[in-house]
């Protein structure tokens, strides 16, 4: 795995919660600079910071070594992201809960 693999799956990840680079970089106790960096594959990461991160991201460490492309959102994903956007953290956690409970109805119906 080269730093740009890491850094493409930190950023995937991170969009796919909308979470934005300021926010994964307070919770995971960095830079927002050191984690742009990370993300366009131009800085070094450390396995103690990879694990944090995989914590804050909510992965399995072995996430970052899956060997498959990133996946860029569907286009409904990206409209429930937009959705979301401008709430505060605090109400996207309280939406969770619902959208986890929906999921899963819908996964019981199949």
């Amino acid at each position: 795995m080269d730093n740009y693999s890491f850094g493409s799956k930190i950023r995937e990840r991170r969009q796919s919660l909308g979470i934005s680079q300021e926010q994964l970089a307070l919770r995971a106790g960095m830079t927002t600079p050191y984690l742009g960096q990370i993300e366009r594959g131009r800085g070094n990461i450390t396995v103690k910071l990879l694990v944090r991160l995989a914590a804050v991201l909510d992965v399995d460490i072995g996430y970052f070594f899956e060997d498959r492309p990133p996946r860029r959102p569907s286009m409904t994903e990206s409209s429930i992201l937009f959705a979301l956007h401008g709430l505060s953290e605090e109400e996207k956690a309280a939406l969770l809960p619902i959208i986890r409970d929906a999921a899963e109805l819908l996964r019981r119906k199949k």
